[in-house]
């Protein structure tokens, strides 16, 4: 189990390492950084939280509406060909980040409720 665990963290820990590179600085860069670590959290949540509980099928779920929403996400990224408010390149919508995490929050409310 903490084999498995090991793992999963390892592959969203490096998530963030094949983003785009884009040069920039200051308030801006927080913001991409918190960005990103919001995008690699919510994730290790739910999966962590599945784990935690040994409920196998809500792994298998969660696994499932994450690749779904970001496989949705990318072929619409580059389908799309929105231009990015900064101008650096044309794939900014729909929001990656947005997509997962709003889906790791919602599997984890369907999935286990409020209480």
């Amino acid at each position: 189990m903490w084999r498995i665990l090991f793992i999963i963290v390892l592959f969203f820990s490096c998530l963030p390492i094949f983003s785009q590179q884009t040069e920039i600085s200051g308030g801006r860069k927080a913001v991409k950084r918190s960005g990103d670590v919001v995008f690699v959290t919510a994730p290790v949540v739910c999966l962590t939280t599945t784990i935690i509980l040994q409920d196998w099928e809500g792994l298998k779920q969660g696994a499932f509406s994450g690749v779904t929403s970001l496989g949705t996400s990318l072929i619409l990224k580059y389908s799309i060909k929105k231009e990015r408010p900064d101008h650096s390149n044309m794939h900014s919508f729909p929001s990656a980040h947005t997509a997962v995490s709003f889906t790791a929050a919602a599997f984890l409310q369907r999935r286990y409720g409020w209480s």
